[in-house]
């Protein structure tokens, strides 16, 4: 018996290192952007000092114009807990959430402000446009599409990549505005708020007629908005991660299909605590059933891997699984029951 166990044990170890070695490689892959996913965007002038894009209170005009929010950027991406440096990205060519962002795809950008921050938009010219390049100026808007495609935005790679390339973290772009047949110009930063030392608002925004008016100006870089949490009938696509409130830990849904913990050190991969040991597959994702499971399957729907190993539990959809701060992967209840934990 206890050359079995030995045995055993030995299995379980090599079966652990195996997953440590597959990983090795997956993490470096970016996680891809999908409709319905909400990013910050920092701008790149100076190196990346040109803070977050951000709004900052209501527009004088707002309730006569349909101007909303003022718009500029912020030195952090969560000012004052509020949600403003979030942004929802949805397509404007009715392409469905949850499918890839393209290089080249028309988009709208959602403020997450209160829930409700208005759609990202131009409403005219510059004061000073014939003189410095600062085109269009630049503010939340209630509707999506206020003027002749001033809501519309058309990503271009800042970095070369080609039309129909997919969009990923950490990937470098710029933002075309739709305005009159896409005559908004650029996205971009024209120097500090006259109130950023005191209110963390810190560069203007406006469009400009050329898409790197000045020092990265017009190029902003996609991050994901981190979360702990998945509800039911959410998925985490290939590359995609959850992060535990105190960014401890994350879970990660690797590119070899293996379902992933690991300690998660100053935004890196940290030490190994758990894995669904289920991989050798492409294009995994992990569903939070309606039914209370927690599933992995491939890119064809079938399944891999589950916690209740496809059992149907009557639990309706009020349950979700949530990485925790002491790195436990749980399937909660409505009630807060733990129904599982890895």
């Amino acid at each position: 018996m206890k050359n079995f166990n030995s045995v055993c044990q030995l299995g379980s170890l090599i079966l652990v290192l195996f997953a440590l070695i597959a990983s090795t490689n997956q993490l470096s892959a970016q996680s891809p952007l999908n409709y319905g996913d909400v990013i910050h965007l920092q701008n790149a002038w100076n190196n990346y000092d040109g803070g977050y894009l951000d709004t900052r209170g209501y527009q004088r005009d707002y309730a006569k114009t349909g101007n909303f929010l003022c718009v500029s950027t912020a030195t952090s991406n969560k000012r004052g807990g509020s949600k403003s440096g979030s942004w929802k990205i949805m397509s404007a060519s009715n392409k469905a959430d949850g499918s890839p962002v393209l290089i080249g795809d028309d988009v709208y950008l959602f403020n997450q402000w209160n829930g409700n921050g208005g759609y990202l938009d131009t409403r005219g010219y510059q004061r000073d446009y014939a003189k410095t390049g600062n085109h269009l100026c630049v503010s939340t808007a209630t509707s999506n599409n206020r003027a002749n495609g001033s809501g519309t935005w058309r990503i271009s790679s800042a970095s070369g990549n080609a039309a129909g390339t997919a969009v990923t973290e950490n990937s470098q772009i710029h933002l075309q505005n739709g305005w009159e047949n896409f005559a908004g110009g650029y996205l971009d930063t024209r120097g500090y708020q006259r109130d950023y030392a005191k209110t963390g608002n810190h560069l203007c925004v406006s469009t400009a007629t050329s898409n790197n008016r000045g020092g990265g100006s017009g190029t902003w870089r996609v991050t994901k908005v981190t979360r702990n949490t998945l509800h039911a009938g959410e998925k985490l696509g290939t590359g995609d991660k959850l992060v535990s409130a105190n960014s401890a830990y994350m879970a990660i849904m690797q590119t070899d299909g293996n379902l992933c913990v690991y300690k998660y050190e100053n935004g890196k991969q940290g030490g190994f605590v758990w894995c669904s040991m289920k991989h050798g597959f492409n294009g995994g994702s992990l569903i939070m059933q309606t039914d209370g499971n927690l599933c992995v399957v491939d890119s064809g729907g079938a399944f891999k891997w589950g916690s209740y190993q496809v059992q149907t539990y009557a639990l309706g959809a009020g349950h979700k699984a949530v990485l925790t701060d002491s790195g436990k992967l749980n399937v909660v209840s409505s009630s807060g029951e733990v129904l599982w934990s890895n």
